[in-house]
């Protein structure tokens, strides 16, 4: 009654090369929103599951490029962590990771410049400023002690907070 073929994919490949660890394989394979186009305004089990798969697929993207950024060569992990905030341009994690890669890299213009216009995108959208370990990097940076090899500054690292989930009344 039914036939079923299992055959590669994208998002199998990219899966396999997080499991293997090889994350600029990785990287390459993921080619934006899984099924784009493919879009419907009714609530049912299909579209719950292509939402959830969505998003499991960018955080699992993104959580690659973070990771990447940390033990890539900086003018690299400066090209996709830019990728990444393009996706979210006030992604201020990705953004710390992407500032301090363009230090390391030696371009601190750009670090600077990019500092400036993030603090003005935060404030026109979300009327906030730069968390101060962004502005303790910005300052860093700005004044030449932002080492190349080494940085004092601990850059956050945001996570989920825990949730509970209601229990169903009996």
């Amino acid at each position: 009654e039914k036939v079923r073929w299992q055959t590669q994919s994208d998002v199998s490949c990219f899966k396999q090369a997080l499991a293997d660890e090889h994350l600029g394989e990785a990287l390459e394979l993921y080619s934006g929103a899984f099924l784009q186009g493919l879009e419907s305004d009714e609530t049912n089990e299909f579209n719950t599951w292509l939402i959830n798969e969505r998003e499991s697929l960018h955080t699992r993207w993104r959580e690659t490029v973070l990771k990447y950024g940390e033990k890539a060569e900086a003018k690299d992990a400066a090209v996709w962590l830019q990728k990444l905030l393009e996706h979210d341009p006030l992604d201020e994690e990705a953004f710390q990771a992407y500032l301090s890669a363009l230090a390391k890299a030696g371009q601190t213009r750009e670090a600077l410049q990019s500092y400036e216009r993030f603090a003005k995108t935060l404030e026109h959208e979300l009327g906030l400023e730069p968390t101060s370990v962004t502005e303790q990097l910005y300052r860093a940076i700005q004044s030449g002690a932002f080492e190349h090899s080494h940085v004092n500054i601990t850059l956050t690292r945001v996570t989920e907070p825990e949730r509970s989930l209601p229990k169903p009344s009996s």
